[in-house]
């Protein structure tokens, strides 16, 4: 359930002792929360580039810029890559 905030921490844990709960839950989750976790790895084809895939019904998607992002945010992000060590960012 990790959004990736940069504003806080969204780590938490849930224990139900209950399996109908539990699997509306589960199926929640699911439903809600997964269509916006991605996965990020390297491209092979474009040195230094990054792809973000995820799964939606049951098919996996490879996209090839940064989900939920405008070109004025990632514009932003481009030239502070260039004045603020990454760690930073």
């Amino acid at each position: 359930m990790d959004r990736r905030s940069a504003h806080c921490n969204t780590e938490l844990g849930l224990i139900v002792d209950s399996p109908a709960l539990a699997g509306e839950l589960a199926d929640l989750i699911q439903r809600v929360r997964m269509p916006a976790s991605f996965s990020v790895s390297e491209t092979a084809a474009r040195r230094g580039g990054l792809q973000w895939s995820f799964l939606r019904d049951g098919r996996r998607w490879v996209l090839h810029r940064e989900p939920e992002s405008n070109w004025a945010q990632r514009l932003r992000w481009s030239m502070l890559s260039l004045l603020v060590d990454e760690d930073f960012l």
